[in-house]
Order: structure tokens, then C-alpha cells, then sequence
């Protein structure tokens, strides 16, 4: 008995000394309610549960013991007067006995949860603070019905005051790293430029300290800062006046102010500087307190502003501010040369008046604007003289001092020209498509004509003898029927003529297709294709789309290469109530078709995927990619008022997903 209680006696001096070490809390609570089970080997579990005082809710600290899924019933669980032993103690700040779980009604809503692991008695005690605070529970808990003896007792006192120790001290322990954490958070987190330098005795000035504003206006690093001399940071001439001024401080003992122009390696800096002495008990200065309030950018912003009208001016971009109900109030000159209106003839006048041939159009995209804060896009626009515009549009929604709405800030570039540009390239990308396709095609064109030839000369041998021998003929109908089909698509896909919009069903295309591109992957692909019985038709031209999952399809295919690999094509219906707004995508509320292309290729990573929808800019090698295929599909998604996203991760695929607006 003796060696027990010196070993039990050991067991608390340790868990007191690595806590005192600064051990993690719950390797504590653990160690603890080890201890006590080793008192009452074989059939006692014991827990520790600690008190999430916000929420009133108990919270897991340590159970080794206790059967896991138990545990997690438990964990979260709300402190109440009948919310089992646990729950109640905590709640009422005594111990709570259940000597049968099954019967007692406290364990209403948990002995589900304990009777089928086997428990049947358990009694809790509240875990109490110096201040009488209740900061948990430990709680025993026992195979059979029965209550706590003196020993059993005993046991919890120890226990509870262990736990005691280690939560008061973990909680003290947090208190400071907080504290300091928050004082540094301030410290950093000012805008001004903060610092403190040393004063010896024979006035030597030292850098003690500096925030994180003190390296960005600077770009001096804490290590060439801290610890020198400060005729050593600050550069001359501003150096001379610095120091005289620090003197005149302490010597005057009252806060200096004046204005300071130095150059650093983040370049010219303007500033007012504000330097206060401290004293020590005998009246010594001993410290510099100094603040920097950076006035470089109003500097700037006073010569900004007088060029600012004029850059305007000069932009080629149309700029215009309107007001919400779409009346102009700034005109420039790139807008004056893009529509024709002058800023005079404009300014008063509604927007919708001016440059719309639809108002539905720009009723949408102002709606989105206002609910989303901005909105980018496509639009067409007219000319004053009646010629129509493509523009590109960025639109950014202004507000006032309250944050309410105010007006827009309209952006729009003249991209006319630029699309008459896109069609011809999208022409020769479907030219040089079509020659690769058709070198692809060629070994399963080339295995269709030999089953005809074949069957044709076996046929002629045998049609005199055996009229069953027609079903050599007819495997050559077949043949040829599939030969046709091939040359139909080929010829489909590479068509010459001026876009024209029909209603177009998209799960036909998709089908169509694939056909093509499987005949040209490798057989280590796998091509899957799930359609939902509820994709909307969509307003397009066929063949623009047939290209988009030509590209995307046969990319997905470079991508995988000749491992083996899956693309899978998913065709479904999308509501977006509020559009969709992201790096590549600016869609505007409503029904969408939407397709998912998704591989199990090599993926990219961030920096390509900034970069795959520019126009010429290819990761294949050898010269075997044009750079224009993405670039087109983005291209094409965009002309059918739609869009296209991408999400890819290295090493494990990628995925574009299509947005087509419904017919």
C-alpha cells in the first residue's frame, strides 16, 4: 500500500512539474485521468470535460479509456440541469451522483449513448478555479450500478485539483500570449511608421525598435535597423536635422515636430516626424519615442490631380460617370471619339438614349453592377451615325460618404475591330484543326475500308455458290455507312460560312462531338459522358461549339498523354441567381446550360492558369501547339454572351466548366 501511494504521490509531482514545464494541456488532462484509472485497475474510466462558458457547452479535454464513439456523443454537449452527471454538475457547481445510468433521469437524453458501451454508473465534480469558477468536470464512470466509496472519493479530490492546476495554468499561460500578441497586432498594425531609440550617457542614439510600417516606408529590414546607430540608418542630409532635433528633446524635455524629406531604398519619402523624451526615476532620458506620419502620397496625389483631367482625355478608352437611373455626368474625349456624341451633346442626356439599341441589355447589367458592386462584359452598342460597336465593358459601382449608391463608373473599349480580327483566327485554328484531325482519322478510315475490301472479295467468290454469302454485302453497307458518317463530320466541323445563331441542343453536340475525339485519342483514354434530362436549349452556332469541345476535349487528352487516363463531359441546367463573377467569368443572373469537361491529366499550376486563355501562349513543346486554342474557346464563350472557368491542381487534373446563356 505504501509503494502505491509513494508511486500515486510521484505521478502527481510529475504532472505538477510538466506543467510547470509548460506541457500541452490535453497530454495533461490525459495524464491525469491515467493516474487515477491505475488506482482502480481494470474496470474505472475516468474523463475530464472542460467548460465552454460562451456557449454553455461541455467540450472534450481527456478520456483514454471511454470508447471513442461515447466520447463523441458527448463532446459539445449542453450543460443543463438534467444533461447527465457531466452536464449537471457543471450547471449546478456540485457533484452529481448516478449510481444507475439506466434508471436515473438525468441520463434521459444520453444513456443510448452509454448503456450499449457497457456504463452503468457515473459521478461527476465540478473542476473549480481559485475564484470558485467552474472551468470543467472529471467524472468516473463504472460497469456496474453503484455509487462512490470513500476511496473513490478521495481519488476525485486529487484529481480535480490536479486539473485545477493545469487549466489555470494553461489559461494564464494563453491570457499572456494573447496579450502580447495583441500589443505587437497594435504595434504592427498602426499606419503610422513607430520606433523607440535608446539614449546612453553620452547621448549615443541606437534603434531599440520598429514596426512593420517602418520597413515598408523605408525597405530597410528589422536586421539593418535595430541595434545601430541611428546616423547609421538615416541618411544624410536628413540625418543632421534628425539628431539635432532628438537633442534639443531631451534637452528642452518636451516633443519635437517637423517635416522631413529622405531618400530610401523605396525612394523618396515625405514625412512628419514627432519625437517625445522618457524619463527614468532620476530624470535621465533614457528613450526616444518617435512616430512618422508618411504625407508622400498626398504629395503625390497634388500633382496627380493636376494631370489627371487631362489623362482622361487622352485615353483611348471611353470613360463616363452616370448616374443610377443612367443619366451622363462625365463624357472624356475617348468617349466623344468612340461614339461620336461630343461631351456637350452628351452630359444630361440618359446613356440608354445615346449608344443602346436594346435597353433590356443595359437594364440587366446595371442591375448586376448595383448588387454586385461591379460587372464586366460584352455589349453592342451603336455609333451616333447608326454603325454598330462591340465593347468591352468594365463597370464600377460608386458610393458616397454613407456607402450608399451614387453612380457608376463606366470603362468601355472599342473592341470592334478586334472581333473582325478573332473570326479570322478562329477561321485558320478550324483550318489547321481539320488537317490534324484528318492525318487522325486516317488509321480507323483506313481499317474501315480494309473490312470493306475484304468483304467485297470474299463476297464475289461466294455469291454464285451460297446465297447466304449476303451477309458479307451487308457487313460492307455497314462499313461504308460508317466511312460516310466519318467524312459528314469532317466536313461539318470545317465549314466556311458567316456565323448564324439557331437554336441549338447541346447534349447533341456533345455526343457528336465525342465521336471525333475518340477516334483520334489514344485508346488509354476514357471518355465519360453523364447528360441531365433537363439541359435548356441554347441560342448558338453549332459549329462554334462544336469546336469549343473539339479544343477542350483534345486538351484534356495532351494532358493525360499516353497514360491512362478519363475525360469526362458533364451536361446539366444552372440557375445563377445573383450571375457569376470570378477571374475568367462575369455572368449576369439567369438559366444557363452549363458543361463540365474535367480530366485526370497532369493539371497546372497558378501562374499557367493566369495565363492559358491568352492569346499565343501554349505549354506544349516541339512547336506542337498555336497557343490559340484556349484562347479561342474563351473567345467563342464570350461571343455567345457566356462564359468559361477553369480549376485545375498540379498532379491532379483539370476541370473547365461552360456556361451557355438559354435560349
Amino acid at each position: 500500500m505504501e509503494a502505491n501511494a509513494r508511486s500515486f504521490e510521484a505521478g502527481q509531482r510529475l504532472i505538477l512539474e510538466r506543467a510547470a514545464g509548460g506541457a500541452p494541456l490535453r497530454e495533461l488532462l490525459g495524464d491525469i485521468t491515467t493516474l487515477i484509472e491505475r488506482q482502480r485497475p481494470g474496470h474505472m474510466k475516468c474523463s475530464v470535460l472542460l467548460l465552454d462558458r460562451e456557449h454553455g457547452r461541455l467540450r472534450h479535454g481527456a478520456a483514454p479509456s471511454l470508447p471513442a464513439e461515447f466520447v463523441h456523443h458527448i463532446d459539445g454537449s449542453r450543460i443543463g440541469p438534467q444533461a447527465g452527471s457531466c452536464g449537471t454538475a457543471a450547471y449546478l457547481g456540485e457533484r452529481v451522483t448516478v449510481e444507475d445510468i439506466a434508471t436515473h433521469p438525468a441520463w434521459t437524453d444520453y444513456r443510448d449513448f452509454a448503456l450499449p458501451h457497457g456504463l452503468r454508473a457515473c459521478w461527476s465534480t465540478p473542476i473549480f478555479s481559485s475564484s470558485h469558477e467552474v472551468l470543467g468536470t472529471f467524472a468516473m464512470y463504472y460497469p456496474e450500478p453503484r455509487g462512490p466509496d470513500a476511496a473513490d472519493l478521495e481519488l476525485v479530490e486529487h484529481a480535480t485539483h490536479l486539473a485545477a492546476v493545469t487549466i489555470q495554468r494553461d489559461r494564464a499561460e494563453a491570457a499572456l500570449r494573447k496579450n502580447m500578441l495583441m500589443r505587437q497586432i497594435v504595434f504592427d498594425g498602426v499606419v503610422d511608421v513607430l520606433y523607440s531609440i535608446d539614449v546612453d550617457a553620452q547621448e549615443t542614439f541606437r534603434f531599440q525598435c520598429i514596426n512593420k510600417a517602418f520597413t515598408r516606408a523605408t525597405g530597410l529590414a528589422e536586421v539593418d535597423v535595430i541595434g545601430r546607430l541611428a546616423s547609421d540608418v538615416i541618411p544624410k542630409p536628413s540625418c543632421g536635422e534628425a539628431l539635432e532635433h532628438y537633442r534639443t528633446c531631451i534637452r528642452e524635455r518636451s516633443t519635437q515636430r517637423w517635416e522631413e524629406v529622405t531618400v530610401y531604398p523605396t525612394g523618396t519619402r515625405h514625412g512628419i516626424v514627432t519625437i517625445s523624451p522618457v524619463f527614468d526615476g532620476d530624470g535621465v532620458c533614457t528613450t526616444l519615442v518617435g512616430t512618422v506620419h508618411d504625407v508622400t502620397e498626398s504629395k503625390a496625389a497634388e500633382e496627380r490631380i493636376r494631370y489627371q483631367a487631362a489623362l482622361l482625355d487622352r485615353a483611348n478608352d471611353a470613360i463616363i460617370v452616370r448616374d443610377l437611373d443612367g443619366t451622363v455626368r462625365y463624357w472624356n474625349e475617348g468617349a466623344a471619339r468612340v461614339y461620336g456624341w461630343t461631351a456637350a451633346e452628351a452630359v444630361g442626356r440618359s446613356v440608354t438614349e445615346l449608344i443602346y439599341r436594346d435597353d433590356d441589355t443595359f437594364v440587366r447589367a446595371q442591375r448586376c453592377v448595383i448588387d454586385l458592386g461591379s460587372w464586366k462584359g460584352e455589349l453592342e452598342q451603336r455609333h451616333k451615325g447608326g454603325g454598330a460597336l462591340t465593347i468591352d465593358a468594365s463597370w464600377t459601382l460608386l458610393r458616397d460618404q454613407a456607402g450608399a449608391p451614387l453612380s457608376v463608373l463606366a470603362i468601355n473599349t472599342d473592341v470592334t475591330e478586334r472581333k473582325k480580327v478573332e473570326r479570322h483566327l478562329l477561321r485558320a485554328q478550324r483550318i489547321e484543326g481539320l488537317g490534324q484531325l484528318a492525318g487522325a482519322i486516317a488509321h480507323d478510315f483506313n481499317n474501315i475500308l480494309s473490312a470493306i475490301l475484304a468483304n467485297a472479295t470474299m463476297g464475289k467468290l461466294e455469291a454464285a455458290a451460297d446465297a447466304a454469302s449476303v451477309r458479307f454485302f451487308d457487313e460492307i453497307e455497314r462499313a461504308g455507312a460508317r466511312a460516310s458518317a466519318l467524312v459528314r463530320q469532317i466536313l461539318t466541323f470545317s465549314r466556311d460560312q458567316a456565323p448564324k445563331r439557331e437554336r441549338v441542343i447541346l447534349p447533341a453536340i456533345v455526343e457528336e462531338s465525342l465521336q471525333l475525339v475518340r477516334a483520334t485519342a489514344p485508346r488509354s483514354i476514357t471518355f465519360e459522358t453523364v447528360i441531365a434530362t433537363d439541359v435548356p436549349a441554347i441560342l448558338a452556332e453549332s459549329t462554334q461549339v462544336h469546336q469549343v469541345i473539339m479544343n477542350l476535349c483534345t486538351n484534356a487528352a495532351h494532358a493525360i498523354g499516353e497514360a491512362t487516363g478519363r475525360v469526362s463531359l458533364r451536361a446539366e441546367r444552372a440557375v445563377l441567381e445573383r450571375g457569376l463573377v470570378d477571374s475568367t467569368v462575369d455572368l449576369m443572373p439567369g438559366t444557363y446550360a452549363r458543361l463540365v469537361v474535367e480530366d485526370t491529366g497532369a493539371g497546372m499550376d497558378n501562374a499557367t492558369l493566369e495565363r492559358i486563355f491568352d492569346p499565343f501562349f501554349t505549354t506544349k513543346e516541339g512547336g506542337k501547339g498555336t497557343g490559340l486554342g484556349l484562347s479561342v474557346v474563351h473567345g467563342i464563350m464570350k461571343s455567345h454572351q457566356g462564359g468559361v472557368a477553369v480549376r485545375s491542381t498540379p498532379g491532379a487534373g483539370t476541370t473547365f466548366t461552360l456556361y451557355f446563356p438559354a435560349a
